[in-house]
């Protein structure tokens, strides 16, 4: 018989510090939050215009300190790295997932 209650994960999640050099904020989000939202709550303008598909590279962000802190590269970024959109210290902040500390800065704020 299936249980009424889908299993809840009740373990605490894990907060990660986002810092944004140059901009004197810093904010704590859950795990598994991408770049862009996080600096969306932290009130930061973060350009895009695709959507978050990885075509525009409108949002990518200089990763300063924490990079194996970030979700592995996605297919979209890839793609972009081949276009020659994204540098080696770039991420596009719509494809990138924080899993720990990690600091970043754009050329946009």
């Amino acid at each position: 018989m299936e249980s009424l209650f889908p299993e809840l994960d009740l373990s605490p999640k894990q907060i990660c510090k986002v810092d944004y050099a140059g901009t004197g904020r810093s904010n704590n989000v859950p795990r598994g939050t991408l770049l862009i939202e996080a600096a969306r709550e932290a009130t930061l303008d973060v350009p895009q215009q695709c959507g978050g598909l990885a075509i525009c590279s409108w949002c990518k962000m200089e990763i300063v300190t924490g990079a194996q802190n970030l979700s592995k590269l996605t297919d979209g970024e890839e793609r972009l790295r081949e276009w020659g959109k994204l540098s080696e210290r770039e991420r596009a902040s719509c494809q990138a997932e924080i899993h720990g500390d990690v600091t970043v800065t754009a050329r946009y704020w």
